[in-house]
């Protein structure tokens, strides 16, 4: 193998080592949570990572939507999807934007190896971080085996007028 070779061989490895995701920290709920936000998350258009996305999960997990149509209470409605069944349905608009969701503040509960953690976001869409789509609170529920933390449902929520985040799920001003 020639010099020229092994510098091309070390340059692809380095720049492998630069795009490969770190491996994610599930020893912990905070570690669990970060990831969850890093993996759906992308500043510009592309895929995502879904298998990295579907190891967060238990087998059996549920990600729920509860939304408004109009001003009606009585027609709330609720959506449920596994990992698999939310990425099939959100793969491909994912992959023609920009979307990022970041975390705003959180309050956790551990009872055991069982966790509830009630997790406000704002999620932006576009490239411009001006384009902030909504924001709302993400109701995530994990359990503790093996070593590692599972997600076993998410229910999100977008705030509204009627429902706003709570200041204490708010950062700082």
């Amino acid at each position: 193998m020639g010099l020229a070779t092994l510098f091309a061989h070390a340059a692809l490895l380095a720049a492998s080592a630069q795009t490969a995701p770190a491996s994610p920290d599930l020893t912990t709920i905070d570690g669990t949570i970060k990831e969850l936000y890093a993996v759906i998350s992308r500043p510009t258009p592309g895929p995502r990572d879904w298998d990295r996305f579907k190891n967060l999960f238990d087998p059996h997990a549920r990600i729920v939507v509860n939304g408004m149509s109009g001003q009606d209470p009585s027609k709330s409605y609720f959506g449920s999807l596994s990992p698999e069944e939310y990425k099939t349905q959100n793969a491909s608009v994912l992959e023609r934007t920009a979307f990022t969701e970041r975390e705003l503040g959180r309050e956790t509960t551990v009872f055991g190896e069982v966790a509830q953690v009630a997790s406000s976001y704002e999620t932006t869409i576009g490239e411009a971080p001006s384009q902030r789509f909504q924001r709302g609170i993400n109701f995530i529920q994990l359990y503790y085996k093996g070593g590692r933390w599972y997600i076993l449902s998410i229910l999100y929520r977008p705030a509204d007028a009627q429902n706003p985040i709570p200041a204490r799920l708010l950062p700082p001003r």
